[in-house]
């Protein structure tokens, strides 16, 4: 039969382990931040850019200048024009950035995120 009476509350190792997935948790929110808010960023003026070159039949050269000209106000330096998107249909054409970005957390432990935001502008008929 076990006696309870000595067993009181949870373990040091137990509080230690505690503590360094906390710990771990918190560097992977510190480091995963300014690369979401950067995304949402991205995600805003694509479609601000859609917005306004809505009725018009823009050039992919265009729509890379206007991407370009909000990316460089951003401060944003790790997309390029490889990530662009730009396809066109009969009467539509389709803009947006496909890109990813790598974050090292620790050692050789790296977190890969992905975006890929897209808008369609409307061609005049």
């Amino acid at each position: 039969m076990m006696n309870f009476k000595n067993q009181r509350g949870a373990s040091f190792v137990f509080w230690v382990l505690i503590a360094a997935l906390f710990g771990f948790l918190l560097m992977m929110g510190v480091k995963l931040f300014p690369v979401y808010y950067r995304g949402l960023s991205v995600k805003t003026f694509v479609e601000e850019i859609a917005v306004e070159l809505n009725g018009k039949n823009p050039s992919k050269k265009q729509v890379w200048q206007k991407i370009e000209k909000r990316l460089n106000v951003n401060g944003i330096r790790n997309i390029k024009r490889q990530d662009m998107v730009f396809e066109r249909d009969k009467r539509k054409t389709h803009i947006g950035l496909d890109y990813e970005e790598r974050i090292p957390l620790a050692g050789n432990i790296d977190a890969v995120v992905m975006f890929d935001y897209r808008q369609t502008i409307e061609q005049k008929k």
